[in-house]
């Protein structure tokens, strides 16, 4: 399948295997049983085909019961003030600070577990870079509904803050394809123990299932159903934020290619100038294929396929209050467009900086070249002169009897000596 996808003449899109764990309840007509990582009941994999170079593969996580309530749990305990032993000295934490953290890192296990796993059945572009994968999880509240958008005070803030939800008082992120929830993602600066790349699909989970009306579909559980609901229409949207993640990768790369072409070009071996010239020839073929795909995958007709078309605006309380105060109301930004916009840019930016960097290092490379023969003609000369020697000291210690060309130049030496 993946052969026929790559050539142009398979699926834009297929099922690549369900695992369900040994001990889970869960079971797939076609899928498999082993013993998966602990949060986890069974797992779906699916490969979208992007173009012909690029193939992408998305992995839906079910968790268990004690892992989805595992959060909720840590943020009711009692915290108490601790001192956190890390990078420098110890730092003092209060009962509040504690709570962000200890919470935040409770979120975060389920993230870490996800990604391992995937990196070690399944390494792709991020895992082969050493970096985090694209991430979005669910989580669903009992009483919290963010979508009328009311000013919250601090204290509701700070519980907001303790499971990584931040800044969504003021701005919101919204899809009439998955209606009332938001798409928010993760501020490391505001949540330090949650990785960057990592977002997050909430809502009300009351709410959430009254606005879904084709929700039975999908079975009595209420939670699996929104999960399942809102993964059919998320696939697409989370590819092309991967994307993104891609040119941020991509762009760090040829940043290491240059400062180390500059910084270290006069210590370069052999092996050295062999590893920048593999590395700037994949980063090359890599982004001319993608960009191209990437570019053909953006002029399909997403709206009829039913996929995610996210919106960013204020939260209505500042819509409220600009309109009472007669201030102009921003106009709210189509989320898709944006990123399909700031993708092209980012691809012709860094088309154009890897052509700069081609030139650059053939130039660098030729003259380098010189050089190289420059200093091997010299050490050749330096050979040659002590060849030249060893030919004259043998020649004069083989000519042995009293006329011999040794025993005559220590004649002549010697009365040098005399006179």
């Amino acid at each position: 399948m993946l052969e026929r996808s790559r050539g142009g003449h398979g699926w834009t899109w297929w099922r690549l295997g369900e695992i369900a764990d040994n001990d889970s309840g869960y079971s797939f007509p076609n899928g498999t049983r082993e013993k998966l990582p602990a949060p986890f009941g069974a797992i779906e994999l699916t490969a979208i085909q992007i173009g012909s170079g690029l193939t992408a593969v998305l992995a839906y996580f079910h968790i268990t019961g004690d892992a989805s309530r595992s959060v909720d749990v840590v943020w009711h305990e009692p915290h108490e003030p601790q001192l956190v032993r890390g990078k420098g000295r110890p730092k003092a934490e209060d009962r509040m600070w504690a709570a962000f953290r200890i919470t935040q890192q409770s979120r975060r296990t389920l993230h870490d577990a996800a990604r391992k796993w995937l990196a070690l059945r399944s390494p792709g572009f991020f895992a082969a870079n050493q970096e985090t994968q694209p991430l979005m999880d669910m989580l669903l509240l009992d009483r919290h509904d963010p979508i009328p958008g009311e000013r919250d005070d601090r204290a509701f803030s700070d519980a907001l803050r303790a499971i990584g939800l931040t800044g969504d008082t003021m701005l919101h992120r919204t899809s009439s394809q998955i209606p009332q929830m938001l798409f928010s993602p993760v501020e490391t600066d505001m949540c330090p123990a949650l990785d960057g790349r990592t977002w997050a699909l909430w809502g009300n989970r009351d709410v959430i299932a009254n606005a879904h009306e084709d929700l039975h579909f999908y079975g009595q559980d209420r939670n699996g159903a929104i999960a399942h609901a809102a993964n059919e229409r998320m696939g697409n949207f989370l590819v092309m934020n991967a994307v993104s993640e891609f040119l941020v990768v991509v762009e760090q790369r040829y940043a290491v290619l240059r400062d180390n072409a500059r910084t270290r070009h006069g210590e370069f071996k052999t092996r050295d100038l062999r590893e920048l010239r593999t590395n700037l020839l994949t980063l090359s073929l890599d982004l001319a294929s993608v960009a191209r795909d990437v570019d053909a995958f953006w002029k399909k007709k997403w709206r009829d396929e039913g996929d995610a078309q996210f919106t960013l605006n204020y939260a209505p309380w500042i819509v409220r209050d600009d309109e009472k105060a007669g201030r102009k109301r921003i106009t709210p930004i189509d989320m898709n467009d944006d990123l399909r916009k700031s993708q092209r840019k980012g691809f012709r930016q860094l088309i154009a900086s890897d052509q700069d960097y081609r030139d650059i290092l053939s130039t660098v490379a030729s003259l380098g070249a010189s050089i190289d023969a420059f200093k091997v003609g010299r050490v050749a000369i330096w050979i040659a002169f002590v060849a030249l020697v060893v030919a004259l000291g043998t020649l004069l210690l083989t000519d042995i009897g009293p006329n011999s060309s040794l025993v005559t130049t220590w004649s002549w030496f010697r009365s040098l000596l005399e006179r």
